[in-house]
């Protein structure tokens, strides 16, 4: 039997009162650790940002995918947890794949 199964990333990580179930702040290594764990074939990237206290999503986005960058993902495995997963799971075509 396949289960197709993604995980969306938006736990707030800028944001120290965002916890764990044990109370401690979500750190950016647990977030890396999270992602590799699962990989990024089954991971999804957004946004809930936006808030007053908080980055406009878009620049938040920006922010999360240049820590992954700087955190050792290569830009495909970014550019697969942005664009590809969500696509597929929507059903629609990448830029990249309507283009081909």
């Amino acid at each position: 039997m396949s289960v197709d199964c993604r995980f969306q990333r938006v736990r707030d990580p800028f944001n120290p009162d965002n916890a764990n179930p044990d109370g401690q702040p979500l750190s950016w290594e647990q977030v890396y650790a999270n992602i590799r764990e699962v990989g990024p074939e089954s991971t999804i990237l957004a946004t809930d940002l936006g808030q007053t206290t908080n980055p406009y999503p878009d620049e938040g986005l920006g922010m999360f995918i240049g820590k992954l960058l700087d955190n050792g993902f290569a830009e495909q495995e970014v550019q697969r947890m942005v664009r590809s997963n969500p696509a597929q799971l929507l059903g629609a075509k990448t830029t990249a794949a309507a283009a081909a």
